[in-house]
């Protein structure tokens, strides 16, 4: 599902897909791009889809675009992501999708996101302006996105209730679950995203013991992670099946942040495989700011496998000389980042990084800490003597 299409006013499509990429053009996918009414950073413009809803001419002219757009590329079909719709609309927006549904071809696909459903009891949610019922009759994949509180993935969870009542909604067999990629920070009750890169950014960066970058030759020098002071280290969640860990920062202000890798994939995937559902739909799969082992659990869910996932945090050290050759590795358990070098004799200019890694066989793709510049100093030698003068006032 591409993204880069947006809803405009008076039912246009405006934006790009740009040139996708010589790996997805040369696979065996079925391109069916997203049009969606949110930025990337968040911010939703529920008033263009309220207005399109409003004004039956305009969503005439909006199912005709995408109808055009469609046929026009030879897609596949459309991903619609319309969010923040006013409840007050929610007779409007089913009508919409089932006008579109009708105009589309019977052979291409509509699939839709609805939005995370609020509990209001035990077997009782509310669904705003998505009609879960309706969209599920008239949409051939529904998508649903996954809570982001990690205690909801606990056996008996929050997920499983929403999922018992979902499937009672919705046909199970056209239910995605939407699997995010990014990690979460909580901070006084407010959650925000973040990359796998940046969630680790806290743990520290590569740094140098003491003061001086300019070292002898045969001297140890001493390196570590430099980072939040008051940290609880990262730990293991096993209910939920989550990493995390909490800190401190300047401000003394706690701040909590839940990793997305491989292990909470994992665990998501088996509530698919619970409940049989339709499959998955990963948000930034292909992205390089993700655990890179959260891939090869996808590949291995292709064929029916969901292995269990354990991650071992440790950071690699490797240094490297002018020339980019490493001359030197160490893996080191994250709880005691620590790592000792012994100067070369050779002397010249060093770097010294560190990158962390969730498990012995992703140290390849271990996520950059930064890299320390460190310069072996080798004495000058004296200069040559001058040879003794010769009577022509020569010397020899």
């Amino acid at each position: 599902n591409p993204q880069g299409l947006f809803l405009d006013s008076d039912g246009r499509i405006q934006g790009d897909l740009g040139q996708l990429s010589q790996e997805i053009q040369n696979a065996n996918f079925l391109v069916i791009p997203t049009i969606r009414n949110w930025s990337d950073d968040g911010s939703v413009r529920s008033d263009l889809i309220d207005n399109l809803l409003i004004d039956p001419e305009a969503r005439q002219q909006h199912i005709e675009a995408i109808v055009d757009l469609v046929q026009r590329n030879a897609y596949h079909g459309i991903d619609i992501d319309y969010r923040g719709i006013n409840p007050d609309l929610r007779r409007e927006y089913t009508a919409f999708l089932t006008q579109l549904r009708q105009a589309l071809p019977d052979n291409l696909q509509l699939s839709v996101r609805v939005e995370l459903p609020h509990q209001i009891s035990a077997d009782t949610w509310e669904t705003g302006g998505y009609d879960w019922q309706a969209i599920g009759r008239v949409a051939n994949v529904v998508k649903v996105p996954t809570s982001p509180d990690p205690r909801a993935y606990a056996p008996g969870g929050q997920m499983e209730e929403m999922l018992n009542w979902a499937v009672g909604q919705v046909n199970r067999y056209k239910i995605q679950l939407l699997l995010p990629t990014s990690s979460t920070e909580q901070v006084n009750g407010i959650t925000r995203n973040l990359s796998y890169q940046q969630a680790l950014e806290p743990i520290g960066a590569a740094s140098i013991v003491g003061d001086s970058n300019i070292v002898t030759p045969g001297q140890e020098v001493d390196f570590t992670l430099a980072g939040a002071q008051a940290s609880t280290g990262i730990q293991f969640d096993t209910p939920s099946g989550t990493y995390w860990f909490a800190y401190l920062d300047d401000n003394n202000v706690q701040h909590t942040v839940y990793l997305e890798n491989a292990a909470s994939v994992a665990r998501k995937l088996q509530l698919v495989a619970q409940y049989n559902l339709r499959g998955i739909a990963v948000q930034n799969l292909l992205s390089e700011n993700n655990d890179a082992r959260i891939w090869e659990v996808v590949r291995k869910f292709l064929d029916l496998v969901i292995p269990p996932v354990e991650s071992q945090y440790s950071v690699v050290w490797r240094v490297q000389n002018e020339e980019g050759g490493v001359i030197a590795q160490e893996i080191v358990d994250l709880s005691n980042p620590n790592y000792k070098w012994t100067a070369p004799e050779a002397g010249g200019a060093y770097t010294v990084g560190a990158a962390i890694s969730s498990g012995e066989d992703s140290a390849e793709k271990a996520v950059p800490r930064g890299e320390v510049a460190v310069l072996v100093a080798t004495p000058t030698p004296p200069p040559t003597p001058p040879g003794p003068a010769t009577a022509s006032g020569r010397r020899a």
